[in-house]
């Protein structure tokens, strides 16, 4: 039982799937140590690709990400993540995410929005065949849909995290 439940969501990477969202047929190979690699004749086949890569390996992991980023960490693991999620809420970086959102240009929303489609398409694909990853099953919820917001809230709380003179920034 727990070796099915590790292994039931391996992403699918041989064979051929039918998503909506795309204009073209994209190639997705990966390579021999399982790195995909996109190939589309758009801009928006090629970041919604990279979308749908990234939800097939790593939807456990942005899950998290988003959540910690958005101050959202406690509505899944309970009590125990209260004080992070005050933390990363008095941080802002949803906050600034949805300004860098409100003045983004037409051309980098089109590519986030690409990008979000793909992780979509992805969910919508594991949900379908109960392939979610297990930390889902273990925690009993559902992935919600994936946003810009979610890219932009998580790349400002990973700026934030690579800052290694963050507490002096803080008290600045």
């Amino acid at each position: 039982m727990f070796g099915y439940l590790l292994r039931r969501p391996l992403p699918q990477v041989a064979g051929e799937l039918q998503l909506s969202g795309l204009h073209a047929p994209v190639e997705i190979a990966r390579d021999q140590w399982g790195i995909p690699h996109v190939y589309a004749r758009t801009e928006h086949d090629a970041f919604f690709g990279q979308g749908f890569c990234h939800a097939q390996d790593r939807l456990w992991q942005m899950e998290l990400n988003r959540r910690v980023a958005r101050g959202q960490l406690a509505d899944v693991l309970g009590p125990e993540a209260l004080d992070l999620d005050r933390f990363t809420r008095r941080l802002g970086c949803h906050r600034s995410a949805q300004r860098d959102l409100a003045e983004m240009d037409a051309d980098t929303r089109t590519v986030l929005e690409a990008y979000a489609v793909g992780v979509n398409a992805a969910i919508d694909g594991a949900q379908r065949a109960g392939k979610l990853p297990v930390e889902y099953v273990l925690l009993r919820f559902q992935p919600r849909r994936w946003d810009v917001l979610d890219t932009l809230s998580f790349g400002h709380y990973f700026s934030f995290t690579q800052s290694n003179n963050w507490p002096n920034e803080l008290v600045r």
